[in-house]
C-alpha cells in the first residue's frame, strides 16, 4: 500500500520566510490607512507583531516641532504601565540601538556579542523580567526632520530573529519614513489648526462649516455657546435656521447662494445680516461666504460654506495683562481701560471700580497719553484691534 505523502507546510510569516506581496499589501494598507483613522500605527503594529511573531512591538515617533511633540505606540498581549514607565523614564538611554544609521534593520548579534548583551543593565534588570530575549530595530529619520524608532521583540522559546525576518523589515524601511513624514504634517496642521482656532475664539468671533449638503459639520466654542443661548439661531437637524420666517428665510437662501458658488465668484458672494435683537436676545451678526476650493457640491463631508457671528455688544476678549504690557499701564488703569473697552461709561466705570468719577478722568488721561489716543471712542478700537485680543 503506497504511503500518503505529506503536503508541504504553506510558509507563514514569522517562521524565517520572505514576505509575499499580498502580505507587504495589506501591512502597507494597514500602515497608510491608519495614519487618519482614531489610533494612528494601531493596526499596522498589530499587523507586524503577528508577522514576526513578537512578543510586542514599540513604535517611537520624534517631530521637529514642539508643538507637534511626538508619540508612542505599542502592541502588546498585555499592556503593563509600570514597564512603560520603567523604560521611559531609567532605560531608555541603555537602548543598546541607540545611535545606529537610519534606514537599515538589526538585531542584537548585530551591535553586541551574546555575553555582553546578557551582562548588560538593560537586559539584565528589565527586558529578562519581561521575557524578552530577541530584538529587532529599524531607525527611519525623514528628511524634513521626522524620526521613527521601532523595537520588536522575542521571547526565548519563539527563537531569534531569522534573516529573512531581517529581509521583510527592511522592505517596510521607506514606506516607514513615508508615514512618518506624512504624520508630522497631518501633526502640524492639527497644531496649526487647534491654534488657529483659539485665535478666532479669543476675537469672539463664532465660526460655522457647512457641508455641501449645507449640514453643520463644525463649530467652535464661541458659535457652540451662541448657539445654545438661542439668540434667534440654532441648529435643527444639522441645519442652521433662524428663528423667525423672515430671518430664516434670508439665511437659507444667502447659503444656497453660496453652495451654489463657482470658484471665481467665492470674493463676491461674500454676505451680511443680523438676527435676533428681541426683548431677550441679543442680534447677532453673521457673515456668510463660500470656502475657497471647493470646486462643484459634491455630496459628502466637504466644507462648502463658512459662517461667521458675532455679539456686537459682547465683552472684549483682550487679555488684560497684557494689554498692561503693551501700554505700561498701571493695575488701575487697566482695569479702566477694560472696563472702557466693554462699552462702560465713565461713570459705570466708576461705579464698578468704587472710585469717584473725577479719579477716573485723572486714569484716563493718563491712559490716554500711555495709548497715543486722546478720546474714548479711539481707546476703545485701539484695545479691540490689538495683539492682546489674540492671548
Amino acid at each position: 500500500m503506497a504511503q500518503k505523502q505529506k503536503m508541504p507546510r504553506k510558509p507563514e510569516p514569522g517562521d524565517g520566510t520572505t514576505l509575499s506581496v499580498t502580505g507587504l499589501g495589506t501591512l502597507l494598507e494597514s500602515l497608510y490607512a491608519g495614519l487618519i483613522g482614531p489610533h494612528p500605527w494601531q493596526a499596522f503594529l498589530d499587523r507586524l507583531r503577528a508577522l514576526f511573531a513578537a512578543k510586542d512591538v514599540t513604535l517611537t515617533l520624534r517631530f521637529p516641532s514642539r508643538e507637534t511633540g511626538g508619540a508612542v505606540v505599542f502592541s502588546a498581549d498585555v499592556y503593563m504601565a509600570e514597564a512603560e514607565q520603567a523604560w521611559n523614564t531609567q532605560f531608555f538611554a541603555l537602548d543598546p540601538f541607540e545611535g545606529l544609521p537610519p534606514g537599515q534593520v538589526f538585531s542584537i548579534g548585530d551591535v553586541v556579542s551574546a555575553e555582553r548583551w546578557r551582562q548588560s543593565e538593560v537586559y539584565r534588570d528589565y527586558l529578562r523580567p519581561l521575557g524578552i530575549e530577541h530584538i529587532l530595530a529599524l531607525e527611519v529619520h525623514h528628511p524634513e526632520g521626522a524620526q521613527c524608532r521601532l523595537r520588536i521583540t522575542r521571547t526565548a522559546d519563539t527563537g531569534d530573529f531569522a534573516a529573512s525576518d531581517k529581509a521583510n523589515l527592511g522592505l517596510l524601511a521607506p514606506h516607514l519614513e513615508t508615514a512618518v513624514g506624512v504624520q508630522a504634517r497631518l501633526s502640524h496642521l492639527e497644531s496649526s489648526q487647534r491654534l488657529l482656532a483659539g485665535t478666532v475664539d479669543k476675537l469672539a468671533v463664532g465660526s460655522i462649516l457647512l457641508d455641501t449638503r449645507g449640514e453643520v459639520m463644525f463649530a467652535n466654542d464661541m458659535a457652540k455657546q451662541l448657539l445654545e443661548e438661542g439668540h434667534g439661531l440654532g441648529v435643527v437637524r444639522q441645519r442652521l435656521v433662524a428663528a423667525t420666517a423672515r430671518d430664516n428665510a434670508a439665511i437659507q437662501q444667502l447659503i444656497q447662494k453660496a453652495l451654489k458658488a463657482r470658484p471665481g465668484d467665492a470674493p463676491t458672494l461674500v454676505a451680511a445680516m443680523s438676527v435676533g435683537g428681541s426683548a431677550r436676545e441679543r442680534r447677532l451678526s453673521l457673515l456668510i461666504r463660500p470656502v475657497p476650493g471647493v470646486k462643484e457640491a459634491r455630496p459628502g463631508r466637504t466644507p462648502a460654506v463658512a459662517v461667521f457671528l458675532r455679539d456686537a455688544r459682547g465683552p472684549t476678549q483682550a487679555s488684560a495683562e497684557l494689554v498692561r504690557q503693551l501700554y505700561h499701564l498701571t493695575p488701575t488703569e487697566t482695569s479702566v481701560a477694560m472696563l472702557l473697552a466693554d462699552g462702560l461709561s465713565t461713570e459705570e466705570v466708576a461705579q464698578a471700580l468704587g472710585i469717584r468719577l473725577n479719579t477716573v478722568r485723572v486714569h484716563l488721561r493718563a491712559i490716554f497719553a500711555k495709548t497715543g489716543t486722546d478720546r474714548q471712542s479711539t481707546l476703545v478700537r485701539l484695545l479691540l484691534n490689538s495683539v492682546a485680543t489674540l492671548a
